[in-house]
């Protein structure tokens, strides 16, 4: 339970900070309606920081989300079996192992001072 509670917690605070620093759609559209004029308006550095920042902030919403996917993987029944099949079609294959590996290293070490603690050697 203490496990699902940090899970619960890390997802907010990482859907916090991406909700914080979202890029203003209308800002953007609008720019990219006239960029002659955005480019003359904020220049071409700030222009092209807000750019890179959107592709970022939009790496990190997929990445977030097949991250979210793969862990549904471990879920029984249909909804393991429908997260695993959008996993497949959202993630390439490295970056899905890569994410089975972290999520299986992370629920292994997260047992270990349970399983070395004096109170599951006296129950065991």
């Amino acid at each position: 339970m203490h496990r699902l509670f940090r899970s619960a917690v890390s997802a907010a605070g990482v859907a916090a900070v991406l909700a914080a620093t979202a890029p203003d759609p209308a800002a953007l559209c609008a720019g990219l309606a006239d960029v002659q004029r955005w480019v003359a308006r904020d220049g071409l550095d700030l222009v092209l920081a807000q750019l890179v920042g959107t592709v970022a902030w939009l790496a990190a919403l997929w990445l977030a989300a097949g991250l979210v996917l793969v862990a549904g993987t471990r879920l029984p029944g249909a909804a393991g079996r429908v997260s695993g099949a959008l996993a497949r079609r959202a993630l390439p294959g490295g970056l899905r192992r890569v994410a089975a590996a972290a999520l299986g290293a992370s629920l292994a070490t997260s047992a270990l001072p349970a399983m070395s603690s004096p109170s599951a050697a006296a129950e065991g």
